[in-house]
C-alpha cells in the first residue's frame, strides 16, 4: 500500500468558530471512504444522563471507540474527528487508538491570527454581543487548548481569518502529502498552499524510483494517490536546436527545434511564440480578461479541452482539474502563458486553478496594485509573487490628464530604497505602498497609482 492512502486519522483542533468544522466537510467530500465524526453529537444525546463536569469526556471516548471500531473494520480508511482537542487527554485517547489500530495521526490546528474577525464570527454565532462579555470568552478560550501536541504527530495549522479561501482540493492535495510522508511535520497550510507545496524536509519521493516510460508528475500523482490539480506546471524556455518529437500542446503542431518551453513535471511543450502571443499582451484598466464574463465573473472559455489523464480515462473535461483548465486555456490562445515583463527579471507564467472558481475568488494579494487577486493570474516560479491578469497585461505606457509627458508602467527598486519616489500618488494626492507597481515619469518624478485617473494608453 503507498503510504498516501494509509487509514488515519484527522483531529481538528482550534476553539469556536475558528473554521475547524468548514474545513472538516469539505476534507471529507474529497477522500475516499471517509466519514467526520463530531463529539457534539453525543454530547447532546448523554446531556441529560451524566453530570455536566464528565460531559465532554464522556462523548470524546464514545467518538474514540467509534472511530476505532469504524478502522478495524476496514469499511472507511480516513476517520475526521470534528473536535476542539482542548484537553491535552484527548489527544494522548488518539494516540492510543492510533497506535492500537495502526494508523496515521494528523492534526488539523485552526488558529485565527486575526482577533478581530475571530471576534466577529463569535458576535454572528449568537450569545451577548457586548464587547467586554466577547473579550472575556476569547481570553478564556485563548487560554484553552495551548499545549504542545508533540512532533510525533504531523500537524497543519490553517489560519481561516487570511484573505485567501481554502478549498477543498487544496485541503486534499495537503492531506494526502503529509499522509505520504515517513517522518512527521508541521505546517503552515497557507503558507505551503501559497507556495505549491514545496518539498520538505527528507521528503519520500526521493526514495521512490520511476517506474519505466513514467513522467516526474505521474511519479509524484503515484507517491500522493491523486493527480495535482493545483500545482502549475514548472515552465523553462529550451533555446536547443536538437530535434524533439515533442507537439505543442497550444497549436498541436509538432516542434520541430528550438526555442519552446517545456514542463520539468510532465511531457507538457509549447512554442515559445504560442506561449508569448506577442499579438496579445495588453489589457485596458478595468477591462475584464477576455476569458472572464464581465457581468456574472464566470468563465467563458469558448471550447473546454481534457487533461491526458481524464482523456485516457474517457471521463472529458472535468471542471476541477488544473490540467483541464490549464489545456482549456493553451487551446484558446486568449492571454500569454509565459509574459516577459519589464517590471520583473523572471519570466511570468499563467495559472488557472480550475474553471470551477469565479475569477473574483479571493486567493492572493498581488504584487503589483496590493487588491485580493483572483483564481487565474500570472506567477513567478523563482520569487513565488503573483501578479492578477489585468495588471500583468497593463499597456506599458499611458496618458493621465495631470502630466503632460507619457507615464510609463514602473517596478519599486528591488532594494527597497524609495527615497526617489514619491509615497504619495500624483494624480489622486492620495497615499501610495512603495512596494506597489506606478505609472511614472522619471524626468518629472511623477507618480500614480496603477488604475488611477487614466486617460488613454499609448503602447
Amino acid at each position: 500500500m503507498e503510504l498516501a492512502q494509509r487509514p488515519t486519522i484527522v483531529a481538528m483542533k482550534g476553539h469556536p468558530c475558528t473554521g475547524k468544522s468548514t474545513l472538516a466537510l469539505m476534507l471529507a467530500s474529497k477522500l475516499q471512504k471517509c466519514v467526520v465524526i463530531d463529539p457534539d453529537d453525543v454530547y447532546d444525546c448523554i446531556r441529560d444522563l451524566c453530570p455536566t463536569e464528565h460531559l465532554m469526556d464522556l462523548s470524546f471516548e464514545a467518538i474514540g471507540r467509534i472511530a476505532s471500531k469504524q478502522l478495524r473494520s476496514g469499511i472507511f480508511q480516513v476517520i475526521i474527528i470534528d473536535s476542539p482537542l482542548s484537553s491535552k487527554a484527548h489527544l494522548e485517547r488518539l494516540r492510543q487508538i492510533s497506535t492500537d489500530v495502526g494508523t496515521l495521526l494528523l492534526i488539523i490546528e485552526c488558529k485565527p491570527q486575526d482577533q478581530y474577525e475571530w471576534q466577529r464570527r463569535l458576535e454572528q454565532r449568537g450569545g451577548s454581543s457586548e464587547p467586554e462579555d466577547l473579550e472575556r470568552l476569547q481570553e478564556w478560550y485563548n487560554g484553552c487548548g495551548d499545549y504542545d501536541t508533540g512532533n510525533d504527530v504531523s500537524k497543519l495549522v490553517a489560519d481561516t481569518t487570511k484573505g485567501f479561501t481554502f478549498t477543498n482540493d487544496h485541503l486534499d492535495t495537503a492531506v494526502r502529502m503529509l499522509r505520504s510522508y515517513k517522518g512527521t511535520y508541521t505546517v503552515d497550510f497557507n503558507t505551503w498552499v501559497e507556495e505549491f507545496y514545496p518539498p520538505l524536509e527528507n521528503d519520500y519521493r526521493k526514495e521512490t524510483p520511476k517506474i519505466e516510460g513514467e513522467t516526474e508528475r505521474e511519479r509524484m500523482e503515484r507517491i500522493f494517490g491523486g493527480p495535482f490539480i493545483h500545482i502549475p506546471h514548472l515552465l523553462t524556455l529550451s533555446t536547443s536546436n536538437i530535434a524533439t518529437s515533442a507537439s505543442c500542446r497550444g497549436c498541436l503542431k509538432p516542434i520541430i527545434s528550438g526555442p519552446f518551453y517545456s514542463c520539468a513535471l510532465c511531457d507538457l511543450s509549447i512554442h515559445k511564440l504560442c506561449a508569448e502571443l506577442p499579438d496579445k499582451k495588453q489589457l485596458e484598466p478595468n477591462q475584464a480578461p477576455p476569458f472572464v464574463n464581465p457581468s456574472s465573473h464566470e468563465y467563458c472559455f469558448p471550447e473546454t479541452h481534457e487533461c491526458k489523464i481524464h482523456a485516457d480515462a474517457n471521463l472529458g473535461f472535468v471542471a476541477d482539474c488544473y490540467d483541464c483548465a490549464f489545456n482549456t486555456h493553451l487551446r484558446s490562445a486568449l492571454v500569454p502563458t509565459a509574459v516577459l515583463h519589464d517590471c520583473h527579471q523572471h519570466p511570468l507564467f499563467f495559472t488557472i486553478l480550475s474553471t470551477l472558481n469565479k475569477h473574483g475568488n479571493t486567493l492572493f494579494e498581488c504584487h503589483a496594485c496590493g487588491d485580493l487577486g483572483g483564481s487565474a493570474y500570472y506567477s513567478c516560479i523563482e520569487c513565488k509573487l503573483k501578479v492578477d491578469v489585468n495588471c500583468a497585461l497593463l499597456p506599458p505606457t499611458r496618458k493621465d490628464r495631470h502630466h503632460r509627458h507619457n507615464l510609463t508602467l514602473t517596478a519599486p527598486p528591488p532594494s527597497g530604497d524609495n527615497s526617489d519616489i514619491e509615497i504619495y500618488c500624483n494624480s489622486c494626492e492620495k497615499l501610495r505602498n512603495p512596494k506597489h507597481w506606478i505609472y511614472y515619469c522619471a524626468e518629472c518624478e511623477f507618480a500614480s497609482h496603477l488604475y488611477c485617473d487614466r486617460v488613454t494608453s499609448t503602447g
